[in-house]
């Protein structure tokens, strides 16, 4: 049951990381063709770089420092986007359950990598 709650939030995390992505880039101040293309743009970006190294499913195989650094860069871009766009309460609590979950998923082993 714990396991299941754990993937549950972690699936929750990444929707959050792919809607900042998109909120910010159809914000971004500029003409409405960028603002369109970094809108969809970047999250589909994160989405293939997502399924290609991190997801169970991955293609890519990754050492776990591997897989922990584009984490880190992919949930640190997420955080700046959510500041930038004035979430800031809820930039903070998605990085602090984010490395919450990342920390459960290596403590119990639940194959999340």
């Amino acid at each position: 049951m714990f396991k299941a709650i754990n993937l549950a939030v972690r699936f929750l995390l990444e929707l959050v990381i792919l809607f900042a992505l998109g909120y910010w880039g159809f914000h971004f101040d500029s003409n409405l063709i960028i603002q369109i293309v970094l809108g969809v743009g970047l999250p589909l970006i994160i989405a293939i770089i997502w399924g290609k190294t991190i997801s169970p499913k991955a293609t890519i195989r990754l050492p776990m420092i591997g897989i922990i650094g584009i984490e880190l860069l992919i949930f640190g871009t997420a955080f700046l986007c959510l500041l930038s766009e004035g979430f800031k309460a809820f930039a903070f609590i998605f990085i602090i359950v984010s490395l919450v979950n990342r920390y459960i998923i290596i403590k119990f082993n639940q194959g999340v990598d």
